[in-house]
């Protein structure tokens, strides 16, 4: 089963039985006050003008809608880069009206400037026309990865804390909301305008120009989100449909 850590005073608390390793959390994003990564290696950084408030669970971060919060380690984007398999999960809740106006990113990371890099993006907005999708884009570098670049179209309550899971296997994508198994609705064309506008420069390996993002891309600022988020998980595997549910645990988070 999968491995849950929240990290108060060095003691870490666990839901179900732990046979994962501790390496095999990739990233946990808490904003208990902080924007640090419970495990030590890829903390966040704030532009001005965050806050925090009641999250999901103890405190979350909000977003206020022309700012994003980044980090540049690269190899959080070499770990993108390949085909690896892994699981994004989050809890979020938005604060504009009208999702049929805008995209919103809620992550986003471009690998390296290589020909084999790839974009991972989640984003929440219109797409043929629905305004409430859940959008998930996998790409090579310019070449759609139609296996699993997708969305889902779903109906949700925006006043309210919702929860996303991305479940990535090496080759397709499930997509969970509110732990709930949505089918895909394959494929739609890349909008270079929008999603991936982060800057294409490689800086030989020092990871300076292309960022990995929560609530914007850094370059764009008409589909920064506005809004919380609070629980962030990436796994370095796909993790399972108990996983999520246990992330999920009856609505409450963890």
């Amino acid at each position: 089963m999968i491995k849950v850590g929240r990290y108060n005073n060095k003691v870490a608390r666990y839901i179900g039985k732990i046979v994962k390793k501790n390496t095999d959390i990739l990233i946990e994003w808490v904003f208990d006050n902080n924007t640090n990564d419970n495990y030590g290696n890829f903390n966040l950084t704030n532009e001005s003008g965050f806050t925090y408030t009641t999250g999901k669970v103890g405190q979350c971060m909000v977003w206020p809608g022309s700012k994003e919060s980044y980090n540049t380690d690269v190899r959080l984007r070499r770990f993108f880069d390949a085909n690896n398999p892994y699981s994004i999960n989050f809890w979020f809740y938005v604060s504009y009206p009208n999702l049929s106006l805008f995209q919103k990113i809620l992550f986003g990371c471009d690998g390296l400037n290589t020909a084999s890099y790839k974009r991972n993006w989640i984003l929440i907005g219109p797409n043929y026309n629905s305004s409430t999708n859940i959008i998930f884009e996998r790409a090579n570098k310019d070449v759609l990865d139609a296996s699993c670049s997708c969305y889902m179209n779903v109906q949700f309550d925006s006043s309210t804390w919702n929860n996303v899971c991305i479940v990535y296997n090496g080759q397709d994508a499930s997509l969970y909301f509110n732990n709930v198994l949505y089918p895909t609705l394959n494929k739609y064309s890349w909008d270079e305008g929008k999603a991936i506008n982060m800057g294409y420069t490689d800086d030989g390996g020092n990871g300076n120009t292309i960022q990995t993002t929560l609530g914007g891309n850094r370059q764009n600022n008409r589909i920064q989100f506005i809004g919380r988020m609070d629980q962030f998980r990436i796994y370095n595997y796909a993790i399972s449909q108990n996983d999520v549910s246990v992330l999920w645990n009856n609505g409450n988070g963890i």
